[in-house]
């Protein structure tokens, strides 16, 4: 299957890695833009989360794999580009909702 996405357009992991994937819509088709940790049969597993939730999460798993903190503020940045959190609602709290970037030196890594 050709992906129409190279990333999860939520969480911004490289869909090929998706060791559980590819995510599966509701019809049961695999999912061209988001990955197994995200999407399930068609809804986002975590349908309340904000873009901060899913940055704290992604430097919570980074961390444990030992990436740089340069590194997980560069992926962190980009999460506001990808398509689920381009909606005009999500854009006007989107202040709100991200991370500190000098707290991803405190994450939890349990």
């Amino acid at each position: 299957m050709a992906r129409g996405k190279k990333s999860c357009q939520s969480c911004g992991m490289p869909l090929k890695y998706d060791k559980n994937g590819p995510a599966l819509e509701i019809d049961g088709t695999p999912s061209e833009k988001y990955c197994s940790n995200c999407y399930k049969d068609g809804e986002f597993v975590c349908k309340d989360c904000k873009i901060g939730d899913i940055q704290k999460k992604n430097g919570d798993v980074m961390k444990k794999m030992h990436y740089p903190n340069f590194l997980i503020k560069y992926f962190n940045k980009r999460v506001s580009k990808l398509e689920r959190w381009q909606t005009k609602e999500i854009e006007e709290n989107k202040l709100e909702t991200t991370v500190e970037f000098n707290e991803i030196d405190n994450l939890d890594l349990e």
